[in-house]
């Protein structure tokens, strides 16, 4: 599989459907929204990030690379939830500890 192609197919796996494009829908001030669904605000927006595994050091800094800002952490399942740049969801898919993004409302 091409480059290209492995970063659709992850995008389009990983990435729940309300979030993908969501960048290129926001406003001037950064602001999108579908109510009880998902939300952004200055270009940022609130999402769960369920792991392959139960996060380690490493796929935490890779996290905070990215701009991830952790709010919340699940201890009965591999789960994160935190804020994001809309820039930066496509890239979080890429990741190879994150198996799934969704929305936060």
């Amino acid at each position: 599989m091409k480059l290209a192609e492995r970063r659709k197919y992850l995008i389009g796996t990983k990435l729940d459907k309300l979030l993908r494009g969501l960048s290129a829908k926001l406003d001037k001030r950064g602001s999108y929204s579908v109510p009880g669904k998902v939300e952004v605000k200055a270009g940022k927006t609130l999402v769960s990030i369920r792991l392959a595994t139960h996060p380690t050091t490493a796929d935490l800094a890779k996290l905070k690379a990215l701009g991830f800002e952790q709010l919340a952490t699940s201890k009965s399942v591999a789960m994160l939830i935190g804020r994001i740049s809309t820039t930066k969801l496509d890239s979080l898919a890429q990741l190879a500890c994150v198996a799934r993004i969704a929305p936060v409302a």
